[in-house]
């Protein structure tokens, strides 16, 4: 959060999982299995992997009306996916909070799949995304998903963003502050750390 004393750090939440980490692991170069291994011994260091810079990837979760306020309201929903049209625009499904039933796809009141598609620019892996996703559907509920992920309007904000935050770090830089912490619990004082 910006703050009259810069970007401020509210809470760090930081978790592999799904689907903020189907766009990375689309673009790795390299074993997963080796790199964890090698994470959890401390020997990431002698490990080589890398990205793919080439290409973007893209993956938009769905989920049923009600998710995440009402789960109970977005339980035992029917969705039915064309895999085959799916796959001719080259995109991928990763099921997530439903079972199959008779051929139908029954949600259980969380996300119920993410779907992932890499382009060579944004632009294309957004348009293949959204395409994928108009062949999944319910039949007697609605779903939901965020158009505005990998979104040219999205990426720009971003991007201004981004600027915004580093001209904070720049002017706090050049008026000393760049290796200064401060803390604030709502109710308390405010506690300087300097490391310089």
């Amino acid at each position: 959060m910006l703050t009259i004393y810069g970007p401020t750090l509210i809470e760090y939440y930081s978790r592999f999982g799904d689907p903020e980490v189907l766009n990375a692991l689309a673009l790795l170069i390299g074993d997963l299995l080796e790199i964890v291994e090698a994470a959890v011994e401390g020997r990431l260091p002698s490990v080589k992997y890398s990205f793919k810079e080439d290409i973007v990837a893209i993956s938009k979760a769905i989920a049923p009306l009600g998710y995440p306020h009402n789960r109970d309201l977005a339980r035992g929903r029917s969705i039915t996916i064309d895999m085959d049209k799916i796959r001719k625009l080259d995109c991928e499904v990763y099921f997530g909070s439903v079972i199959e039933d008779g051929g139908l796809y029954k949600t259980l009141g969380s996300r119920a799949m993410e779907v992932l598609a890499v382009g060579n620019t944004y632009e294309e892996a957004y348009e293949k995304v959204e395409g994928c996703i108009a062949h999944i559907k319910s039949p007697d509920w609605q779903l939901i998903h965020r158009r505005d992920i990998g979104s040219k309007e999205l990426i720009e904000k971003r991007v201004r963003d981004a600027e915004h935050v580093r001209a904070i770090y720049k002017w706090r830089r050049a008026h000393g502050l760049g290796r200064v912490r401060i803390d604030w619990i709502p109710g308390g004082d405010v506690t300087v750390y300097d490391y310089t």
